[in-house]
């Protein structure tokens, strides 16, 4: 059976995220691609007949597949005969002339991962090397159970199985303007998710107040034009790291060192703030009481212009509200709940009502 969903002259393509940014990932995929999104756990997936580099520009992605079938299966080993059928009928052409796209790597042996969700007969080890035979019998080349440069997926998920050909080598959340690095930097296609939800506009006048290594900077830069762009911290080094990263990028970000309770703007400078303060691992190992956070907010509010919009990244997921009923109780307030290196995190909007 071949692609059921298949729209003529198109590939349907799945890309993942970061678990939560699934909504801003198919409004994303809608404004570049011009293409409907379907949303799924950690993933969008869509038809594209366009140029596959267009896809590999999407700020929020993660890695990028080719969807090549979708196969119904049932409960024993016997049953997985369409799945064998499926994979020596593998698109080897395609796939490959797709994932030149997104890497020149030579292409060698083909890595095969299986996943396997529900109740079968059958075991990880038995679909394995189901796939590994499948697939080099059609395509002639040596199959591994170890990553490769043409990697592909086999999914099973209860009574159907998905097979996936990977077109990224590597994540798209891996800048190549990240020159400086830190353990606690923000990922970028969560950079870009913040940056996203404040609504970039080109008379945009935007404050990152904890710029750390510069990623929500950086990617206010990349998102499009701005009027200004400002990012600082108390750290030296760090605005070091950022200066270096954002040179990397082409990115025209000021960057100073000050206080983020005793900002050196006057009131409404900005129409956009993004910010990551310091706090619990993996950003910078703090938590914080309410008394310590409400200056820091109350500060990045009083330069914010009215009607501005502002995004703060937590990871205290009830501490910011609270802060926010004492600071700003008046100013709508909305959330977007995700997993970051394992964590939970929350992304709040606010926008200034005053």
């Amino acid at each position: 059976m071949l692609n059921r969903d298949a729209v003529e002259g198109t590939d349907r393509y799945v890309v993942t995220c970061l678990y939560g940014l699934e909504g801003l990932l198919a409004d994303e995929v809608q404004e570049r691609l011009h293409v409907p999104g379907e949303r799924h756990w950690s993933e969008v997936a869509f038809h594209y007949g366009g140029d596959p580099r267009h896809v590999g520009a999407l700020r929020l992605a993660g890695n990028v597949f080719l969807c090549i079938d979708r196969v119904r299966i049932g409960p024993s080993l016997a049953d997985l005969a369409p799945l064998t059928d499926r994979l020596r009928a593998l698109p080897l052409a395609r796939w490959e002339r797709l994932a030149g796209a997104f890497h020149d790597e030579a292409a060698g042996e083909i890595g095969i991962r299986v996943d396997r969700k529900g109740e079968h007969r059958f075991t990880y080890a038995q679909v394995e090397e189901l796939a590994l035979e499948a697939v080099a019998t059609a395509t002639g080349r040596r199959t591994t159970l170890e990553d490769r440069p043409l990697q592909l997926k086999v999914d099973v998920h209860n009574e159907w199985c998905r097979l996936l050909a990977r077109l990224t080598v590597r994540s798209l959340a891996v800048r190549d303007y990240r020159r400086c690095h830190a353990r606690s930097a923000t990922d970028p296609t969560l950079a870009a998710a913040m940056v996203r939800m404040t609504e970039p506009r080109g008379d945009d006048v935007f404050l990152d107040p904890f710029c750390g290594t510069g990623s929500v900077a950086i990617e206010r830069c990349l998102a499009g034009a701005a009027q200004r762009v400002v990012a600082g911290e108390r750290n030296e080094r760090r605005i070091g790291w950022a200066r270096t990263n954002a040179q990397a990028a082409g990115a025209d970000v000021q960057f100073a060192c000050w206080d983020a309770a005793a900002l050196p703007f006057a009131d409404r400078t900005f129409s956009a703030v993004a910010a990551v303060p310091p706090q619990s691992e993996p950003s910078g190992g703090r938590r914080w009481r309410p008394e310590e956070l409400a200056p820091l907010v109350q500060e990045s509010l009083r330069v914010l212009r009215f009607e501005g919009r502002m995004v703060w990244l937590m990871q205290q997921g009830d501490l910011l509200p609270e802060v926010l009923k004492r600071v700003a109780p008046h100013c709508p307030v909305s959330t977007l709940a995700c997993n970051w290196k394992g964590r939970h995190w929350t992304l709040y909007r606010i926008e200034k009502s005053f």
